[in-house]
């Protein structure tokens, strides 16, 4: 959708994306934009958002692929996506919504406090014309506000489902997209000069690294206020009101209400408490600086001595809004397994209580506390080498500098199942015919079948398979984890992480960097294997406009056609078929997480090297749990990761029983996981990576390296790139939580143990209780420049077949 900003760098206009409409039939409506919304300017494309990563902020909706953006519950409508944000999404809640920030202007004395601040921001420029965003706009009313009070400036409102307003009372100024605020808004980066929210909490699934993905949008200098109700009642003294039981002093049918309400709402998942921890969070967030904080106590009607006629009309307004706050509570209440006639009968004493003004029992009366937050937004110039320790390299850091213009990324775009095998541009060199000298040397790994193939889905069943609320491959049994896109996101997570920690798109960049530079002669190929949501393969297709890239794997990542790069190409492929057809093609081959889809992991080493040209370098990268602390490494570019993960010392953390000294949920849970799947699959391959490649005579220069990840930001003086690296790889570790469940209960666990094991893991992870890394190992190796050797051949001549961990 097109951005309705004036000042945005034309390097930032290589895509648009679709544009307007409304409830069910427009995504983004309001004044057609003058400027396109593209790929984030080059300085922060690549300093990514902490709280969600991989799916664009403003994304296609299909009401037939997606389903509806709206859902019926007991009477009222709601959002359709996301679930943790249980107030309706209807016109009687926008009319709340509306009466709420009436009232607010009235007691706040304008659109925003701190005027001195905000306002010469957005004053008339020659130069540039300011920008404004509100997140969670609701019913879209400060937005209009603010596009009429400041006409020469941008406004942009965004919230689940679009504000019901007819679209010819829009301002020329202001736009309304339709957009989950917790996924990433890259394509904002450094744009706004003000950012508004006001009651966003409640749907923010981690709020301290989402603060990391604002600062990203605004501009430096740029201001951003957020404002949230305590949600608690206090009485007119400003004390707390507690919860009692019917017929004790001081009950109050408003307080059990709400309170229950409430109560429900964090078991959904909701953090409603982020606002108590916002002043320390901000204070800690290197990207911010000055922040205040105001506390706006808000009467629940007229009942204060001595007020003013605007507070009166304000007070009014306001118990308005709070009554039908009451209102707006029931339906997820009663959802939520709360008799109807319980949850009316609460509702409808509620409601007496406001209106009267009192409490059941006690004549006191019940003000509602706010409190507002402004900060400002500082640069800090991007970090772009490794920011590891020394110690991180046990044997020798294979990383360099890697440039700024590796941070030259968009972010990856909309879900779309490819209807396409292969799909992407047509790369300029296409796979050929392998050369004689190599075509009859068929890979060890499979024989028989090609790597690239027809699928029929009433020949060969449909493409993926439903299992317990997630998607999974259809083709593959021995690869355990989903193929949706909640998936995809957390391989997108992980792939930003490991860039920051990394370095780059890949260690050791003095061997392959010279692969893969501009020639007169060739064009450079790259192949990943296992691609997943594909965003190694878009980065190295931005990286590299000059080669050809190509991503296989067992389902198709959740890109859309015309956000491939030219070079870039997909492929879906079960990599154990062989790959004959690619022979001598590829400088480079990259892979991540491959082992445990790999039936025969030493023989497919055999028709990896026979993808590789000679002199060419493969790369591999796993994260999975070895039986023991020895955890070797491939000498292809590639990294292993070592489940469960280590303490702060370093030291592997046992599997002890609940209640032990050193139990932990996560190694527990991740732990059971993993047996269950190594007994499908041979996990432990990566054990013996080094060894088998020093014994394959197709390569050579074997290098190893270690990396230490944190879960989180605890290790002591922390640099910002570490911090927001250490940040993302949580969540990527917390989002794995999530993805180890369907395969448990299909493995035959009760379901409420393996959601009471992923709770309290998430729970650990999130808190960093214990402190704990997540060890990778590393290694590159040389396709040697002598002809290919087929295993067979090996074996043939005296080679013993008994290696360990083969199959």
């Amino acid at each position: 959708m097109g951005s309705p900003l004036d000042e945005y760098s034309s390097e930032a206009m290589d895509e648009s994306l679709p544009a307007t409409p409304l409830h069910g039939q427009f995504l983004a409506f309001g004044s057609e934009p003058t400027t396109g919304l593209g790929t984030p300017p080059a300085s922060e494309a690549d300093d990514t958002s902490m709280a969600s990563e991989g799916a664009p902020s403003v994304y296609t909706f299909d009401s037939t692929a997606d389903g509806p953006l709206v859902r019926e519950l007991h009477g009222r409508t709601f959002n359709s996506t996301n679930q943790v944000y249980v107030l309706p999404a209807d016109d009687e809640e926008q009319d709340r919504q509306d009466m709420q920030h009436r009232s607010l202007y009235h007691f706040v004395g304008g659109l925003f406090p701190w005027p001195e601040r905000v306002e010469p921001l957005l004053a008339p420029s020659n130069t540039h014309r300011p920008a404004i965003l509100d997140i969670g706009t609701g019913s879209g009313t400060w937005v209009l506000d603010m596009g009429r009070r400041y006409p020469n400036a941008d406004v942009v409102g965004i919230d689940l489902v679009p504000p019901l307003i007819e679209v010819q009372n829009i301002p020329e100024n202001c736009r309304f997209e339709v957009d989950d605020a917790n996924l990433s808004m890259m394509h904002y980066a450094s744009t706004f000069d003000f950012v508004h929210m006001r009651g966003v909490e409640s749907g923010i699934h981690d709020f301290e690294s989402w603060l990391y993905s604002i600062a990203q949008i605004l501009k430096p200098g740029g201001e951003m206020m957020l404002t949230a109700g305590d949600y608690h009642p206090y009485n007119e003294h400003r004390q707390y009101m507690p919860v009692t039981e019917e017929g004790r002093p001081g009950f109050s049918w408003f307080t059990k209400y709400y309170s229950t309400f409430m109560d429900m709402w964090k078991r959904k998942g909701s953090n409603l408490d982020a606002p108590f921890h916002w002043e320390g969070w901000l204070r800690a967030n290197p990207n911010f600086e000055d922040v205040k904080v105001w506390e706006l106590w808000m009467p629940v009607g007229p009942w204060e001595s001595n007020m003013t006629p605007d507070r009166i009309r304000a007070s009014l307004l306001f118990r308005r809004s709070a009554i039908q706050m009451t209102r707006s509570c029931m339906a997820a209440l009663i959802d939520d397994g709360y008799p109807r006639e319980v949850v009316e009968l609460w509702q409808r004493e509620s409601e007496k209580e406001i209106v009267e003004m009192r409490s059941k029992l006690r004549c006191t009366t019940t003000a509602i506390r706010f409190t507002a937050i402004q900060i400002s937004y500082r640069q800090i110039k991007p970090v772009y080498q490794s920011s590891r320790n020394d110690t991180d390299c046990a044997m020798g850091s294979p990383l360099g500098e890697y440039p700024p213009e590796a941070m030259d990324e968009s972010p990856p775009a909309t879900p779309l199942y490819g209807q396409a095998l292969a799909f992407g541009s047509e790369p300029a060199t296409r796979p050929e015919t392998p050369p004689a000298s190599e075509a009859d040397d068929t890979s060890m790994a499979s024989e028989g079948a090609p790597s690239v193939y027809t699928f029929d889905s009433a020949a060969d069943g449909p493409l993926l398979r439903e299992l317990h609320g997630r998607t999974f491959n259809s083709t593959n049994q021995a690869y355990m984890l989903p193929a949706d896109d909640e998936e995809q996101d957390r391989h997108d997570m992980q792939h930003r992480s490991l860039y920051h920690f990394v370095g780059g798109l890949f260690p050791w960049p003095e061997r392959v960097e010279p692969l893969l530079a501009p020639s007169n002669t060739h064009r450079p190929a790259i192949l990943d294997i296992g691609t997943g949501s594909g965003t190694w393969v878009l980065d190295m297709g931005r990286r590299y406009p000059h080669a050809d890239v190509v991503g296989i794997d067992l389902v198709p990542p959740l890109v859309e056609v015309q956000n491939i790069p030219e070079n870039c190409r997909f492929e879906i492929d079960d990599a154990n078929l062989p790959m004959m057809h690619y022979a001598s093609t590829f400088d480079l081959v990259h892979m991540r997480a491959v082992v445990p889809g790999i039936h025969d992991f030493e023989s497919w080493l055999y028709s990896i090297a026979q993808v590789l040209k000679p002199g060419g370098e493969m790369v591999l990268s796993e994260a999975f749990q070895p039986p023991t602390n020895n955890v070797l490494s491939l000498t292809l570019v590639k990294g292993t990761g070592d489940y469960p993960p280590y303490n702060e010392h370093r030291q592997h953390m046992p599997i002890t029983g609940e209640g032990s000294p050193g139990f932990s949920w996560f190694v527990k849970y991740h732990s059971t996981f993993m047996d269950g799947w190594r007994r499908k699959s041979n996990l432990d391959a990566h054990l013996y990576w080094e060894e088998w490649l020093k014994a394959n005579p197709n390569f050579e220069d074997v290098k190893v390296w270690e990396l230490w990840m944190p879960i989180g930001p605890w290790e002591p003086n922390m640099t910002p790139d570490r911090t927001r690296a250490s940040l993302l790889f949580r969540r990527s570790v917390v989002q794995m939580t999530q993805s180890c469940m369907a395969a448990l209960i299909e493995d035959g666990y009760p379901k409420e143990v393996v959601e009471r094991w992923q709770r309290e893991a998430e729970k650990e992870v999130v808190e960093m209780r214990p402190k704990l890394y997540v060890k990778w190992n590393w290694a590159i190796c040389r396709r040697t420049q002598q002809p290919w050797i087929p295993r067979h051949q090996v074996s043939s001549e005296g080679m013993s077949d008994d290696s360990p961990g083969g199959t």
